[in-house]
């Protein structure tokens, strides 16, 4: 007969094994793996994910696969799970593609891959050396980096990139030419629809000014 000491050891276990299938069913629910959080945000902030559509608040989980989407007076601050921090400017729309974590097949990390559909973000990349880096894509261009301080902005006319510190990289996507050229402190690039980026140069403070204005939460 099980003594007092057992019956509640079984219970604690239990317990323990009914929160943790309730986090997992959170996380199955939400679309994918949690890898930060919300930590600032001004305005209307939403995500949509598979599971459904909501507002978002400070604390919130950011999973994999979520799509955040700031309104015209919302900007949001995230804080990923490596010390990253991403700002995204207002009318902007963000998919977490992926972030960090092992594969389950060979537990090395993967690079992380945010979308940038429409919009602005400022991403300050954690210098972790384990993880590949940071691909921010947009449709016409993709920033890789490592370790470094960025801005950049996608709209129809374009995607404009610029380097605060560190270096990145910034590729141009077909159907036009496919051409990179490296960023470094103060230098950025643009780069146009079915064009290869610009020649790196360094821009003035006025347009470095409006990015950082337009990035800064709250």
């Amino acid at each position: 007969m099980p003594t007092r000491t057992h019956t509640l050891l079984l219970a604690v276990v239990i317990l323990l094994l009914g929160m943790a299938q309730q986090a997992a069913a959170a996380e199955t629910s939400a679309g994918g793996r949690a890898v930060g959080e919300l930590i600032e945000f001004v305005g209307s902030v939403a995500v949509l994910r598979s599971s459904g559509s909501g507002r978002l608040a400070a604390g919130d989980q950011i999973y994999e696969q979520d799509l955040i989407v700031t309104g015209a007076d919302g900007r949001a601050k995230i804080r990923f799970e490596d010390g990253t921090t991403l700002s995204i400017g207002s009318g902007s729309q963000l998919s977490i593609v992926e972030f960090l974590g092992p594969t389950a097949a060979t537990a090395s990390t993967r690079r992380g891959v945010l979308s940038l559909l429409v919009g602005i973000v400022r991403a300050i990349v954690s210098p972790r050396t384990e993880r590949p880096g940071l691909d921010i894509d947009t449709r016409v261009a993709v920033a890789s980096v490592r370790s470094t301080d960025l801005m950049v902005e996608s709209a129809p006319k374009g995607t404009a990139t610029v380097a605060l510190e560190g270096e990145v990289a910034v590729s141009s996507k077909p159907p036009g030419p496919v051409e990179t050229v490296m960023l470094t402190e103060g230098m950025g690039t643009d780069v146009v629809p079915d064009g290869p980026p610009s020649p790196p140069a360094r821009w003035g403070a006025a347009r470095v000014a409006d990015f950082l204005d337009r990035t800064r939460v709250p």
